[in-house]
């Protein structure tokens, strides 16, 4: 019965531990998907610009059009941009298998509470034949 909740002290500090991880991940997602809203939503009204003007003022982001000095920073742009795309993919298929794991742990803690409250039921019910026996 020690050992049973010895393991699962431990997996509740696991889960805790788990539990922080998946807050960290996700507040780190929730704020890629402003910036990827927020980029979105420029380009959307860049689009509507185009339309009610009959211009093209995308054409004014392009690497060929800038001044030497703004085109490193525009790579610099373009990368980061690309980098947060890879991070935010990688952030939810982390937060994925946290979810996965953490699903699995509860089935797995709640399966072992089931398991010992039914071990428990069976020593009351032995403990109450063994009183009934002697008395």
């Amino acid at each position: 019965m020690e050992n049973v909740l010895s393991l699962a002290r431990d997996l509740q500090l696991k889960i805790q531990s788990n539990e922080d991880s998946v807050h960290k991940v996700l507040s780190n997602a929730l704020h890629l998907q402003d910036v990827l809203h927020y980029t979105e939503e420029f380009h959307n009204n860049i689009e509507s610009i185009n339309r009610v003007s009959g211009r093209n003022y995308t054409s004014v982001y392009t690497e060929h059009n800038l001044a030497p000095a703004d085109r490193s920073q525009f790579a610099k742009l373009q990368k980061e941009n690309t980098d947060l795309k890879t991070t935010l993919d990688d952030y939810q298929s982390a937060l994925e298998l946290i979810m996965t794991k953490y699903r699995q742990q509860m089935r797995k803690l709640i399966e072992s509470q089931k398991t010992d409250s039914s071990l428990s039921q069976i020593r009351q019910y032995e403990v109450c034949n063994i009183k009934c026996v002697t008395s």
